[in-house]
């Protein structure tokens, strides 16, 4: 990725960004697994669990602000221009409100996994250890975004 000079984007903020992207990345294929899993345990007829259809709707919504977060991360690669503002934003707007959502699914499915019966399903198993993981990758774009913001005030306070 090259970037104009007087857009005050070094080599450390480029691999930042690559970083990002690639966590994006991890994060699609871990939610393309997660949604193999649900549909699976949809047709197991789990389905008809209120707390399931809450944490099936708020990892929705997750997904949702993901492929946001993704288009702008596309959109930094392709454009190739750092701007304080937009990450700033993006952390607002995107990733907060995705990693919140995921918050409140992985709340209604250790909810689910109290029950014995569905603790005990392979299916349900696979997507705890999915949806931790999931976790993981969230928390990576956040600290990322966030250091990325400091090193952005640092070079505006010095300018």
């Amino acid at each position: 990725m090259v970037v104009p000079e007087d857009l005050g984007l070094g080599y450390s903020k480029e691999k930042e960004i690559a970083n990002i992207l690639k966590l994006l990345q991890v994060q699609k294929n871990g939610i393309n697994q997660i949604v193999r899993l649900i549909y699976v345990i949809n047709t197991e007829g789990h389905s008809c669990s209120t707390i399931f259809q809450k944490f099936s709707m708020h990892f929705t919504h997750f997904m949702q602000n993901h492929a946001g977060s993704e288009g702008f991360a596309k959109a930094i690669h392709t454009v190739q221009i750092y701007h304080y503002v937009l990450v700033e934003k993006l952390l607002d707007e995107e990733v907060v409100t995705a990693a919140e959502e995921l918050e409140l699914a992985v709340g209604h499915l250790e909810m689910l996994l109290r029950d014995a019966q569905v603790r005990n399903n392979p299916h349900f198993f696979l997507l705890n250890q999915s949806i931790v993981s999931l976790e993981e990758v969230q928390l990576n774009i956040i600290e990322t975004l966030e250091k990325l913001l400091q090193q952005g005030q640092g070079t505006q306070l010095q300018n």
